[in-house]
């Protein structure tokens, strides 16, 4: 047992040897730790702002789209003069009625395509109580 003490004393040559293999072991591994951990951060950022990055362009995008269509819808319904009569005179006779109807329908139509209708419904409401609804999808305007 002293024998053994003795060739493990701090000053032998395998003890020199084992402590620096083992703090040259320790510090390589924390080491690869820390620059694993900074790797890792680096590509979450990196992922995580692309993806964001793609997201928010989408979203404007769509955005864009839709308030275009509105201010196309709304400048049909502005330029079609069939729209100002049906929403503000009141005394329209039946034939007058079906003809302003069918004049605001085939105009608006005509101006706007069904694809920029799609999942939006237009809702126009006027003095007179009479209301036109374009097509029944989703949005109201």
């Amino acid at each position: 047992m002293l024998k053994l003490s003795k060739s493990i004393h701090s000053t032998s040559l395998f003890f020199r040897v084992a402590s620096v293999v083992l703090i040259s072991v320790i510090l390589v591994s924390i080491s690869i730790g820390i620059i694993t951990i900074k790797i890792s951060k680096d590509t979450l950022a990196d992922t995580f702002s692309k993806s964001n990055y793609k997201v928010l362009t989408q979203i404007s995008n769509e955005l864009n789209t839709f308030n275009d269509n509105t201010i196309n819808i709304m400048n049909a319904i502005d330029y079609i003069p069939d729209f100002q009569r049906y929403l503000s005179e009141k005394d329209l006779t039946p034939q007058q009625n079906y003809r302003t109807l069918y004049n605001m329908f085939t105009g608006f139509h005509k101006m706007i395509p069904d694809k920029d209708l799609y999942d939006i419904t237009v809702l126009a409401v006027g003095i007179n109580g009479n209301t036109y609804v374009a097509s029944d999808y989703d949005r109201l305007i």
